[in-house]
């Protein structure tokens, strides 16, 4: 019985999370293989190189189909353009049906689920502005092709969630939703989005922040593929509200001491609330901006750009192993000292330390 067979199981409601996650457990532990443990934040990629193999053929068939849209510029072969990357979408999505409904292979299952968008979207662009697919024709009016294009976008990435039932799928649905979301308020009133885009990205990523820690909050103990959903919503989520954050409080990059003050203080935010939640990408969208701000202060410290590089190098990953090392050590005094809402609590639960 392969994991697979349990999750779509619980899916059809034929049995229940939690006695599918103990079954789980005890089949792997027949098997003699490691167990995934609380801490280890697991995420299905690939059952082997096999995976892989496949995702690197579908992508070289995706750049080939790619580069015969680009090529074929000629005004009178307009229609052939459209043909190419409708079939595109439509070879994605009949590949789809094996690799990802019958084989339940979950990497070359993304691969596919980003052509079946991507070419969809450029088959609509093309059959509605064949001379200037980017152009956008008569913004708010029917003809508006960047409005279609995203309603597509949308309508597609639902149906391959909805047929597929692919954790990936949702974070593609989540970006899908953004874009028509950004476009729609671009609409509506255009200042909005030129001089608040920040506050628009800071929306947008809190937004997708709060449906994963909702689906986290449905799989607590992260037994089924709502988790590995969760995994894929957190890592949108933390860029955008990573991003818009440091860019309202301080411009960008730390410039001075009372930036690198600001960005300490907004990686100790974010690291407790990865700690709470057990999720790691928070940590790892705001590197860039503590890495920044520790090359600031060994800058000031030495005059010397070299050591100033490598000490930022040095603290950095240092910060980053020590954290991994003893994340379940943190999590637990975390836990331990900090009064938190019951359901938080019971978010991706500890093991009991080793007597």
């Amino acid at each position: 019985m392969q994991r697979e067979n349990l999750e779509a199981a619980v899916a059809a409601g034929v049995i229940d999370a939690e006695s599918a996650g103990r079954l789980i457990v005890f089949l792997e532990r027949q098997r003699g293989e490691v167990v995934e443990t609380p801490g280890d934040e697991g995420v299905r990629f690939a059952r082997g190189f096999h995976d892989v193999f496949i995702t690197i053929g579908i992508v070289l068939l995706g750049l080939a189909a790619a580069f015969s849209v680009v090529v074929i510029d000629q005004p009178e072969q307009a229609l052939l353009r459209t043909g190419v990357a409708l079939g595109a979408a439509l070879a994605a999505w009949g590949l789809a049906e094996y690799l990802t409904r019958r084989r339940r292979l979950v990497l070359p299952s993304m691969a596919l689920n980003l052509a079946v968008v991507v070419f969809t979207v450029a088959a609509v662009c093309l059959a509605l502005s064949p001379a200037d697919p980017v152009a956008v024709v008569r913004p708010g009016s029917v003809a508006d092709t960047a409005l279609i294009a995203a309603i597509s976008a949308v309508l597609v990435a639902v149906a391959f969630r909805w047929r597929f039932g692919l954790p990936f799928a949702v974070a593609v649905l989540a970006l899908t939703l953004i874009g028509l979301a950004v476009y729609l308020v671009a609409l509506a009133a255009p200042r909005i989005v030129l001089e608040y885009h920040f506050w628009v990205m800071l929306v947008a990523g809190l937004a997708v922040f709060a449906a994963a820690v909702a689906y986290d909050l449905a799989d607590p103990r992260r037994r089924t593929t709502r988790a590995d959903t969760a995994f894929w919503l957190h890592l949108i989520a933390a860029p955008l509200v990573v991003h818009a954050a440091a860019a309202l409080a301080i411009g960008g990059p730390a410039q001075s001491a009372a930036d690198v003050a600001i960005v300490f203080a907004l990686v100790l935010a974010l690291g407790f609330v990865a700690v709470v939640l057990d999720r790691r990408a928070p940590l790892v969208a705001v590197l860039g901006y503590f890495g920044a701000a520790l090359a600031f202060v060994f800058n000031t410290a030495t005059t010397d750009e070299a050591t100033a590089v490598i000490a930022t190098l040095l603290a950095l990953g240092a910060f980053v192993v020590l954290l991994g090392v003893g994340w379940r050590a943190t999590r637990r005094a975390v836990l331990a000292v900090v009064p938190l809402p019951a359901r938080l609590r019971t978010l991706s639960p500890l093991p009991d330390p080793a007597p």
